[in-house]
């Protein structure tokens, strides 16, 4: 009589997506499952897991451990981060494969309120902020470009209006605009009247 073990030393073929896309969402992070890495990974007994960890993490999530999920940040946005897959079979013999991810904040800012339309005495200055208000914006990971740009159309006495159309920009290169309208008045006009 013999007793025969039958053992699987085999490694599993690991096969991964040579580069993929993920989007940072509405919280700031983008949690992708490890299997969402896998194109096609063979194994003669069976596929029992796949794990995933990052090569490099700006993010301080870890990058050692291999985990069934990994996760990307917004300061990896318009970065390639390079995420290694474990494949690991029905009897613990496992292979991996690496895959460049590509990290995209998809998402634009908002502006959630834009600086009401004033009116101001034209010695007023229009410039001032503190007077004429800034936009409150929000967006996922940050905006990273707040500005203004003045369609001036006043007379030589400093009468008429200033359309002012705000613009925020994130790291991405998202935008959204509002426009707010400055209207400036003479509160003590001169009046004269010459008789003859």
């Amino acid at each position: 009589t013999y007793r025969v073990t039958v053992v699987d030393l085999v490694r599993p073929n690991a096969v991964c997506d040579r580069t993929t896309v993920t989007s940072i969402t509405g919280n700031g992070k983008a949690v992708v499952e490890a299997i969402t890495f896998d194109d096609g990974s063979v194994d003669n007994c069976g596929i029992f897991k796949y794990e995933v960890r990052k090569m490099t993490d700006r993010c301080g999530f870890g990058t050692v451990n291999f985990t069934p999920t990994v996760e990307f940040c917004c300061e990896e946005v318009g970065t390639t981060v390079m995420v290694e897959l474990r494949v690991t079979d029905l009897y613990n013999n496992s292979n991996t494969c690496m895959v460049e991810v590509n990290v995209q904040d998809k998402l634009p800012p908002y502006i959630t309120t834009c600086p009401a339309d004033i009116t101001l005495d034209c010695q007023a200055d229009y410039e001032d902020l503190d007077i004429t208000g800034r936009p409150v914006y929000v967006d996922n990971c940050e905006v990273v470009d707040v500005k203004k740009q003045d369609d001036v159309k006043i007379n030589q006495c400093g009468v008429g209006t200033v359309t002012r159309t705000w613009t925020v920009t994130d790291k991405q290169g998202y935008k959204n605009s509002c426009v707010q309208v400055i209207y400036l008045i003479n509160d003590d006009p001169f009046y004269y009247n010459i008789n003859n």
